[in-house]
């Protein structure tokens, strides 16, 4: 299952293309749905997690109907969740948050770094004990 992040990633390309297969500029866009373009930016740009009745209302502006509804309704879900490392806050910094985003769900690493410990971040249990470690020594 491809984490959360890539769903973002591929949730903006489907909101990016339905958008400009309209015509609409994300200034139309945002008129349409009651947002900010700056907003409707964010979340093309996969800057945002996805608020589910938002994009349903983006859906419903743009006309989107059938089977590319729920498609795309299931993709702004899947893409909302959080992953285990959210619950960490802010004892990881936003880059080892994207580094466990993206590893969640590698089914290979294909780097060599003598300073790391490659898919460490695959691993909760060892996470939690350095942010106790950190806690103690703090």
């Amino acid at each position: 299952m491809p984490s959360p992040y890539v769903r973002r990633r591929r949730l903006a390309v489907e909101i990016r293309q339905l958008r400009e297969s309209r015509g609409l500029t994300t200034d139309d866009l945002a008129r349409l749905v009651f947002h900010s373009r700056t907003k409707i930016t964010r979340l093309e740009n996969a800057q945002i997690r996805p608020d589910l009745t938002e994009i349903m209302n983006m859906l419903d502006a743009l006309e989107v109907t059938g089977s590319e509804y729920d498609r795309i309704c299931k993709l702004a879900r899947e893409a909302g969740q959080k992953g285990w490392w959210d619950r960490y806050g802010m004892s990881m910094g936003p880059r080892q948050k994207l580094y466990a985003d993206l590893e969640y769900s590698a089914s290979t690493v294909r780097a060599y770094n003598q300073t790391a410990m490659p898919a460490v971040l695959q691993a909760p249990e060892f996470i939690s004990a350095l942010v106790d470690l950190d806690r103690c020594q703090g």
